[in-house]
């Protein structure tokens, strides 16, 4: 029915990738797919006593990534990685906040989830914020999987350059 052919085109095009048949009449087809792969990650840091430490390379920017969950935490240093970013990972904002005031390493920007324990990424972006960290000199995105483009003030208002939906897409990190 090519409904398979159909499901195969959507799956190659969420990875960035393409797929096609080229066929020439008496000489038969040939189908193919293409997905970009990148080399296995080097360092990353994650503060958290419950978490497996994994590696990430740095490079680019320096990126502190305020998530709970690990599989959001996972898909956003794998992203992260691929354009060339190095990622540091918390799971929630009052580790966000302890890591931007009291850590060594300074951030090019902080990928906030705004629904997290302890301190939610609102409060944690308005303590940040309070503590004169300027929208120019440490960009906040929020993540929320409750996101409507009306709400877009709301976050501006408490503190954040910008908010994205879950699930996050490479195009939208770009």
């Amino acid at each position: 029915t090519g409904l398979g052919l159909a499901i195969c085109k959507d799956l190659a095009e969420l990875m960035e990738g393409s797929i096609g048949v080229d066929s020439e009449l008496g000489q038969g087809s040939k189908f193919w797919l293409e997905i970009p792969f990148e080399v296995p990650p080097k360092k990353l840091r994650i503060i958290s006593s419950n978490l497996d430490t994994e590696v990430v390379s740095s490079s680019h920017w320096r990126i502190l990534v305020a998530e709970d969950n690990k599989v959001n935490q996972k898909m956003a240093v794998a992203m992260l990685n691929r354009m060339g970013h190095e990622a540091v990972v918390v799971e929630n904002g009052q580790q966000a906040l302890d890591e931007l005031v009291n850590g060594d390493s300074k951030y090019d920007l902080v990928l906030m989830d705004v629904q997290m324990p302890v301190m939610d990424g609102n409060e944690a972006t308005r303590q940040i914020r309070a503590k004169g960290m300027s929208y120019e000199k440490l960009p906040i995105v929020g993540l929320t999987a409750d996101y409507r483009s009306a709400d877009e003030n709301y976050y501006r208002d408490i503190g954040m350059n910008d908010c994205i939906g879950k699930p996050v897409r490479m195009q939208e990190l770009k």
